[in-house]
């Protein structure tokens, strides 16, 4: 079942108890939704990403959440399939699927955002940006955390801070994403900075 997991303090996301969610049944993707409307609709700006991330416990427990395409990969980087578009624009709801090894950049994202392990594992590092006399950035680590499957938690954007997903296993990795904006928005993020301690640049998300 899903478990809980105290996060260090480094870490960007905040955990979240879901012992409430363990013993409730699944929901569909639907059923989800709508819950995520009611709280956009009845919940302090500040308290959603905290009472979205209690919710999608129950989402991540329904073994038919996903169709055989929505759990493809590619082999060029984490593949990204959207479950669902808010017309408003005001969440979007989609599926990250990682083989082996995939990761992102280091970025900050200035919306809230709910991540959940539907299935393996995803190792999350958390970084400090300084800023170079040339100009330049400099990230610096400041934490690692590991969200293994039915782990939940969530980003608070308030302060600005820079993180970076990625695989660490050798098993493929799919994950649930909430995001506080519409699609548009989050593909056009531009704070994005590869960390002094990687050796490459991180291919992008391929997108169905």
């Amino acid at each position: 079942p899903p478990r809980s997991t105290l996060f260090p303090y480094t870490t960007l996301f905040r955990s979240v108890s879901i012992r409430e969610g363990t013993s409730k049944r699944e929901v569909t993707l639907q059923e989800f939704v709508d819950h995520v409307n009611e709280i956009l609709t009845t919940t302090e700006t500040s308290d959603v990403p905290f009472r979205v991330a209690r919710r999608l416990p129950r989402l991540l427990r329904n073994v038919d959440l996903l169709t055989p395409e929505q759990r493809e990969s590619s082999s060029q980087s984490y593949r990204r399939h959207v479950l669902f578009e808010d017309p408003n624009g005001h969440f979007t709801l989609e599926v990250r699927v990682w083989e082996a090894g995939q990761a992102t950049p280091a970025c900050s994202i200035p919306f809230w955002s709910v991540l959940g392990v539907y299935k393996g594992e995803l190792r999350e590092s958390c970084y400090r940006r300084l800023h170079r006399p040339d100009t330049g950035v400099r990230l610096v680590p400041n934490g690692v955390t590991h969200h293994r499957a039915g782990d939940v938690t969530y980003l608070d954007p308030v302060v600005e801070n820079f993180h970076r997903f990625d695989n660490p296993t050798s098993e493929l990795t799919v994950s649930v994403h909430v995001l506080g904006t519409d699609r548009r928005s989050y593909e056009n993020i531009t704070d994005c900075h590869l960390p002094d301690e990687l050796p490459a640049a991180v291919a992008m998300p391929v997108n169905p």
